[in-house]
């Protein structure tokens, strides 16, 4: 006997591996308070999420990913990933733009700083120095007054033996002219340093209400991507689980997790050379898949309601087999019953049950197991099934009829044409 196929995909985690979280980002503080505004600090980066149905397909296995499934459960799945997938991106893109605006807008906030910093001292500077030229203009004046128009006094540089009060006036004419175009210069310097402040004052309230502007951009980007980057991995799970219960495009009834459980079992079973499509007749005729009288087959293989016979009681047409499992798998401890997807007797489950989906246990209301305990029922004595005589004989032993049979093979030459 060959190893055991490898687990099937299941709701439980175990059966299926989630897609390795995205990159979840801390949430960022408040802004402080204005014209305080930092960039954010460097982020690590985060995974990359195009693509992200094509991402939920590969944890399928490989089997699966060709496979033609639809359904309205499917196509909502997709849905709801394809739209946490544009906020996703969408948001990473309004976010990674904020930071790289915030840190240019850090810089040029600093250089108005710096310029206002450097124009009040020039504005201080030029102010003390045209105090200075204002106070020697006036003592040059009260000198002149209190000489009683005597200017030599009043004058920076000694008048030497010269007397001529003419030459005394120009001299002191020509002080005053100097001191005060120096007074002049230096309160257009005032002035234009003054302006350069009220210019760069304007530009740094500019500055700082576009930083709080994009700081709040990029924190409400940061605020969509904290439910949309969690949640993308579930929806990806819920994609799969959709795509498993999905029925097959053209044809009635298998649904994917069906035809991988008929599949698994089959490969599981090499050397006999049963094919799925044979355990998917034979399915098809026991309970439609697991679908039988409004049973649901999950995307784990699990039928829910249970699929349970009618007691084998001996009434007319049916046989008579008394409780063989303490009501253990059919739930009556009267009579048999049979179970399951695949319909098994309870006391042939205790003889041939299978544990085909690797949980640990053998449950003969979960299509994995049942279809591999199915094979190898099937498999046990009757020679290389690729043979049309031992195929029949084998099918024979499954239930007794030649209708039941050609129902199979029926069934079968329809699978076959799916070419999966």
């Amino acid at each position: 006997m060959t190893a055991p196929p490898p687990a099937p995909p299941r709701r439980r985690r175990a059966r299926l591996r989630l897609l390795a979280p995205l990159v979840a980002l801390g949430a960022l503080g408040a802004a402080p308070a204005s014209g305080q505004e930092t960039p954010a600090p460097e982020e690590a980066p985060a995974a990359p999420v195009l693509g992200a149905i094509e991402a939920a397909r590969q944890e399928l296995p490989e089997h699966l990913r060709r496979v033609p499934a639809a359904s309205g459960a499917l196509r909502a799945a997709e849905a709801r990933v394809l739209e946490i997938e544009r906020t996703i991106v969408t948001n990473r893109e309004i976010r990674d733009t904020a930071n790289l605006q915030l840190v240019d807008l850090g810089v040029r906030r600093e250089e108005q700083r710096t310029t206002i910093t450097v124009q009040r001292a020039r504005r201080l500077d030029a102010g003390v120095r045209a105090q200075g030229l204002r106070d020697r203009l006036s003592e040059l004046a009260v000198a002149a007054y209190v000489g009683g128009g005597r200017t030599e006094d009043a004058l920076p540089l000694g008048a030497g033996s010269a007397n001529d009060a003419s030459r005394q006036q120009i001299l002191v004419d020509a002080a005053d002219s100097t001191l005060r175009d120096r007074l002049a210069e230096a309160e257009a310097e005032v002035d234009a340093a003054s302006d350069a402040v009220a210019t760069a004052r304007d530009a740094l309230d500019g500055i700082v209400a576009e930083i709080q502007e994009t700081t709040g951009r990029r924190d409400a980007a940061q605020a969509e991507l904290a439910w949309a980057e969690p949640a993308l991995a579930p929806a990806q799970q819920a994609y799969r689980d959709a795509f498993m219960e999905s029925g097959i495009a053209g044809v009635e009834l298998l649904s994917v997790v069906a035809y991988d459980a008929y599949r698994r079992a089959a490969d599981g079973q090499g050397a006999c050379g049963i094919s799925w499509t044979v355990l998917a007749g034979i399915g098809r005729v026991e309970s439609r898949h697991g679908t039988y009288g409004g049973s649901r087959l999950q995307s784990d293989g699990t039928t829910s309601p249970r699929i349970i016979g009618i007691p084998l009681d001996g009434r007319p047409g049916i046989a008579t087999i008394t409780d063989t499992d303490g009501g253990a798998f059919d739930g009556d401890p009267v009579y048999d019953r049979a179970i399951g997807p695949m319909q098994f007797i309870p006391s042939t489950w205790r003889a041939f049950g299978r544990d085909g989906d690797g949980d640990g246990r053998a449950d003969p209301h979960n299509l994995y197991d049942a279809a591999a305990a199915a094979a190898g029922y099937l498999c046990r004595s009757s020679g290389n099934l690729g043979d049309a005589g031992n195929l029949n004989a084998a099918i024979l032993s499954y239930n007794r009829s030649q209708a039941y049979v050609d129902a199979v093979l029926g069934h079968r030459r329809d699978y076959d044409r799916l070419g999966l």
